[in-house]
């Protein structure tokens, strides 16, 4: 696994926020990175450029098994288009895929995410 400086910032980031707490229910939206990056619903997407994205290595490296506290559980944003990647996050990350939920994304501008 290739962690990238982005990684590595991203990984100081949540040990900075945690401040050596840990916790039961982990609510994650990593910043995906699709294969395409010049389809329509790429965040990197050079006509939109929503926000940077991250690799799956990276996305996989996050230190969050060391923010659990037993039992935990994590809803994992995930696009329709990852599903595999995400499972691999989640086991990256010390959980098992039990079920899944729907998430409905919404922008800040109150329009529909339309990335499934």
């Amino acid at each position: 696994m290739a962690i990238t400086d982005v990684g590595i910032e991203a990984a100081k980031d949540m040990a900075t926020f945690a401040r050596g707490r840990k916790f039961q229910t982990i609510l994650a939206d990593p910043p995906w990175q699709f294969q395409n990056r010049t389809g329509k619903v790429a965040p990197e997407h050079r006509r939109l450029n929503r926000y940077p994205t991250m690799t799956l290595d990276d996305i996989c490296g996050l230190p969050v098994e060391g923010l659990t506290r037993e039992p935990a559980h994590l809803y994992l944003w995930v696009p329709n288009a990852l599903l595999p990647d995400g499972l691999r996050v989640m086991e990256a990350w010390g959980f098992q895929y039990k079920s899944n939920l729907v998430w409905r994304k919404i922008r800040k501008d109150g329009g529909s995410d339309g990335r499934g």
